[in-house]
Order: C-alpha cells, then structure tokens, then sequence
C-alpha cells in the first residue's frame, strides 16, 4: 500500500523513520513483531507527528484496526535512535491510525518537540525506551562513511544485477542511494546501494499525445528497473546480492518506477544481523519495507532478505 503525497508535505522533508516495539502477538504462529514506521512528517506546531504504516504490516496486522492496536499495545516512552544510536525520546498522548491514500499512523504531543536539530537529521528509527538495547561499547553507530570511488563500484555490480533481471544491454543506470552499514556484525561495513534504469522511450513532457503512443506500446517495451543491492567483500573482491528488485510496466501518463533507499538499520531481535528499513520513494507515492536476514543462509556474507511481516513476499517483484 503506497500512500500519496500531498498535503502530508510540511517543511522537515522525508527520511525519518519510526520503529515502534510492542508485545502484539502475531496473527500467525503467535509471534511478536515490531511495528515500524516511516516518519513523513511533523505539524508546524511540533505537537503532531505523522508517519508512513508498511502495507505488509497492515496486511500482517489484518488491517487498519489491527494496526492501530500494535502501536497502542506498548504505552513508554519512545526513544529516537538512529542506526543504533539513542538520540532523543518523547511520550504520546495518544496514537492513532487512519487510511488517508494508505495507512498514516498519527501521534499527539502534549508539548511540541523541542529538538529540532533531531527532527532534521535523516533516518531516525523510534522505539520503546523498554525494548532499546544501547550498541555495544566498542561501536558508536552501524553506520560508517563509504569508501572512496564506491560510485563506480556500485555501477558496475548495478549492471550486473540488472542483467540478471533480463536486460540484456542496459543503458548506464543511475544510483538513487548509497549507505555504508555493518549488516552482519563482523565490524567491517557492506554498502547498500540503491539503482534505477529509466525507460528511455517514456516522454520527459506531460503531453497526453506522446504518452497515448508510449502507452499503445507492448509491454516489454514500457518497462522500468529498480533495485537495492548489498555489496560486500569476499577475498579482497567485491561481490553482490540484490534485496530488492522490481521490474514494472509503466501503465499510465507520467508514471514510473519508484526508487528505494536504505533508511535506517537496527537490530531488533538480539541475532546481531541488522533488520533494513527500506525507504521506496516514487513521484507521488511513497512506501517503507521492514526486511530482516534470512538466518537460514549458509555463506554469513552473501545474506539473504525476506520481509519482516510477510516472509513469504517476493522481494522479486515484477508487475
């Protein structure tokens, strides 16, 4: 469920995101999960903050109601952290879940929030101050600066995987995201990267003509590319596993593919393999995935994802 933008836009922009822990028993097997968010935004006031509700976790949740009882079944505090470093906390009044063009969870304040310098920074994952675990003394953050000529780098695995997904000679794609995180604990950092190739036949104008032609084409021929792809080194060479790939057809006037980056990671189960919160931006619709390691995996580098709430979801997706 993508949710459109629109009058959810005041001026702190995107980015923020809010990992809510709670003690809600799963609809299957009886297991707990945590209900994470994608802050969109906060009331010029400061006393109202919204965020995106992932469609898989509505869906897990059983709908919008479900969802509204997973982020009221914890009353603590909220800590605001981001990649595993605490920075601030606040207390709700209340929270809530609407379906406004997708599910918005909405939290009141009794003060407005104060610290603005928090609110500007990218990627701030919120959680239950009960179930925050501080990182470990030897490590300040997840996160690390990338390292130098990582453009390229990315590219050039970037081709690679967008062969794979059965473009035989792909025109140069473009980085949307690049973030450098230790995703798997061994203190060394992998770099996840974000990547798109646009349809060169889609019409850069608004003019319904020249979309009416593109959109009369087969197809093979409206399609667009994105992905998000873990690199990571195996014996002094790079390699690269895709966490997410999707192939779409374009289907209507100024359409196209969105974008994905990676906001924020945490470790929200104590197995030390960080879950990704995963930011997909399109032109007028934006969405948020919660994915977690696939434990089962053999070679502890090449790391395998599923999602968090529906781990039978394709991370696969071709529409």
């Amino acid at each position: 469920m993508a949710v459109r933008l629109g009058r959810f836009c005041w001026a702190l922009g995107w980015g923020l995101v809010i990992c809510l822990v709670s003690a809600c028993a799963s609809p299957e097997a009886g297991v707990a999960k945590v209900p994470v968010l994608l802050f969109l935004q906060a009331s010029p006031d400061r006393l109202t903050l919204e965020a995106i509700v992932p469609s898989s976790l509505v869906r897990y949740a059983g709908g919008i109601e479900g969802a509204k009882r997973m982020l009221n079944a914890d009353p603590d505090p909220l800590v605001m952290v981001q990649f595993g470093k605490a920075l601030a906390e606040f207390q709700p009044t209340s929270r809530n879940v609407v379906d406004t063009f997708g599910a918005i969870a909405i939290f009141k304040l009794a003060q407005p929030f104060s610290q603005n310098r928090v609110l500007a920074q990218q990627g701030i994952a919120i959680l239950p101050r009960s179930y925050y675990a501080p990182l470990p003394p030897a490590s300040s953050t997840f996160q690390y600066n990338c390292p130098s000529k990582v453009q390229q780098l990315a590219l050039e695995l970037g081709q690679q995987e967008l062969q794979k997904m059965g473009v035989e000679q792909p025109a140069r794609a473009a980085i949307t995201s690049l973030v450098c995180a230790d995703l798997d604990g061994d203190q060394n950092p992998e770099i996840v990267a974000g990547l798109r190739l646009d349809n060169q036949l889609r019409p850069i104008s608004d003019d319904m003509e020249a979309w009416q032609k593109f959109l009369s084409l087969p197809k093979e021929q409206r399609q667009e590319y994105s992905l998000l792809i873990n690199l990571y080194e195996s014996g002094n060479v790079w390699r690269s596993e895709p966490v997410i790939r999707h192939t779409r057809a374009l289907a209507y006037p100024n359409d196209s593919i969105g974008s994905y980056v990676l906001a924020n990671a945490y470790d929200l189960n104590g197995d030390r393999r960080l879950e990704l919160v995963v930011q997909e931006i399109g032109l007028s619709t934006i969405n948020v995935w919660l994915l977690t390691p696939d434990l089962q995996t053999t070679d502890l580098q090449s790391i395998k994802w599923r999602d968090y709430y529906l781990p039978e979801r394709s991370l696969d997706i071709q529409e």
